[in-house]
């Protein structure tokens, strides 16, 4: 064969394959649209309302808003971002359970109360207090709360290790828990007596970090079970702060 009918085939080769991608190309885009469409939106917006939402009937907009945390949580697909706009108080006297899901709770207008409370837990018979039960390597991220402690003076029953607002259990979740306040106020008990932690020391790795907020002294020893007051955090190998001491 010539190198001119070489070329003319390879001419006529090219332009076949051309072709056929040209005729190909609309239902490629289409394809490739239809995936797009199809694949979950990471980052959602949910609205909560603990006073006049609506867990079963509500849309998680701002003017029909879910009641619970948990709900959006439930609403956004796992390895997502959960933007929960608190438009009321919030009281949590139950462990959330993040799992899978980061989440950023924050005020929708002005300053917004997130009551933990504490509460008696039946299977082991002891004192709780309301926190984030991290799993599946979530993250937390609180803005412009005001964060209410539970008064210790008085537990329903001995106080438990998960009596903390911040954990993972002991043989399960997550091996790093990343937590983040910004603009955040302390409401602490007025008997002084906090008997929790603000983290517990399972997990592996803890990221804590504050903007806008200040730790107040009388959580000195309570920021990392275990941890006594006054330690630098720079001396731990498990702890990343930008507090100064614990």
């Amino acid at each position: 064969m010539s190198v001119e009918s070489q070329v003319a085939s390879l001419v006529s080769t090219t332009n076949e394959l051309i072709n056929t991608f040209s005729k190909k190309k609309g239902e490629i885009d289409a394809a490739v649209s239809r995936a797009v469409s199809a694949a979950p939106l990471l980052e959602r917006t949910w609205y909560v309302d603990q006073l006049k939402g609506d867990d079963k009937n509500g849309l998680g907009t701002e003017a029909s808003p879910f009641v619970s945390i948990d709900r959006a949580i439930e609403a956004t697909p796992t390895g997502g971002t959960a933007q929960i706009q608190l438009l009321s108080d919030y009281t949590v006297s139950y462990h959330i359970r993040t799992s899978g899901r980061n989440l950023a709770i924050r005020a929708n207008s002005g300053k917004r109360r997130l009551k933990l409370a504490q509460f008696f837990n039946d299977v082991d018979q002891s004192a709780r207090m309301g926190g984030f039960w991290f799993y599946g390597n979530s993250t937390v991220e609180l803005y412009d709360l005001i964060i209410q402690l539970p008064d210790g003076s008085n537990p329903p029953g001995r106080i438990s290790s998960y009596y903390a607002m911040f954990f993972v259990s002991g043989g399960a979740g997550q091996p790093c828990i990343s937590v983040r306040l910004s603009g955040c106020q302390w409401d602490l008990p007025l008997s002084g007596k906090f008997v929790g932690n603000i983290f517990n020391s399972w997990a592996a790795c803890i990221i804590f970090t504050l903007s806008n907020t200040e730790m107040p002294n009388n959580l000195a020893g309570r920021i990392v079970s275990g941890v006594a007051a006054g330690i630098n955090p720079a001396t731990l190998s498990n702890v990343l702060t930008n507090l100064n001491s614990l």
